[in-house]
C-alpha cells in the first residue's frame, strides 16, 4: 500500500508541474501582452479633422480599425501619433515620410518623442481609390525595450 502511494506521488507532482508550465507560457489574450509597447490608438484621441488627408496604419495584415499609427504626411512637420505604453503620443518627424505611390516602392521614416523612437519600413501596394496603400513593419524603441509589429494602411482622402 505504501509503495503504491509513493508511485502515485511523483506522477502527481509531474502533472502539477506541467499544469503550472502551461499556465505560465500561455499567450495573453489578444491585444494584451505584459511586454507590449505598441497599442491601438483609442477612437477620438486624435482629431483627424485637424489633419489634411492623414495616413492610418492598423496592426496586423488586415485593415480592421485597430489603428496603431497616424501620420500627418501633408502637415508641415509630418507629426505621427502612436499609442505607446498606454498613452497616445504626438511624435516629431526625424526622417521624412515621402512616397510616390509606385508599386513595390520602399519607404522608411522615423519619429521621436516621449523617450521613444518609432520607425516604419513599408512597401507600397500602389494607388487605389483616392489613396496609396502600404504594408510593412513598425518598430518602437523605448528605454531598453523594443517591439516590432506588422502594419497595413494607406494615405489619402
Amino acid at each position: 500500500m505504501s509503495r503504491r502511494w509513493g508511485a502515485e506521488r511523483p506522477m502527481r507532482r509531474i502533472a502539477i508541474m506541467i499544469a503550472v508550465l502551461i499556465l505560465r507560457t500561455s499567450p495573453a489574450p489578444a491585444g494584451e501582452s505584459a511586454a507590449a509597447i505598441i497599442g491601438v490608438i483609442p477612437p477620438k484621441s486624435v482629431d483627424l479633422q485637424q489633419l489634411t488627408c492623414p495616413c492610418e496604419f492598423d496592426l496586423g495584415k488586415q485593415i480592421d480599425g485597430e489603428t496603431a499609427l497616424i501620420v500627418d504626411h501633408n502637415g508641415s512637420d509630418q507629426a505621427a501619433f502612436v499609442q505607446i505604453d498606454g498613452s497616445t503620443l504626438r511624435l516629431a518627424n526625424s526622417n521624412a515620410f515621402r512616397f510616390h505611390c509606385t508599386r513595390r516602392e520602399e519607404i522608411t521614416a522615423s519619429w521621436k518623442g516621449g523617450g521613444a523612437t518609432v520607425r516604419v519600413k513599408l512597401k507600397a501596394d500602389g494607388p487605389g481609390e483616392e489613396a496609396c496603400w502600404f504594408r510593412g513593419w513598425i518598430s518602437v524603441t523605448k528605454g531598453g525595450r523594443r517591439e516590432t509589429r506588422r502594419i497595413i494602411g494607406g494615405c489619402g482622402c
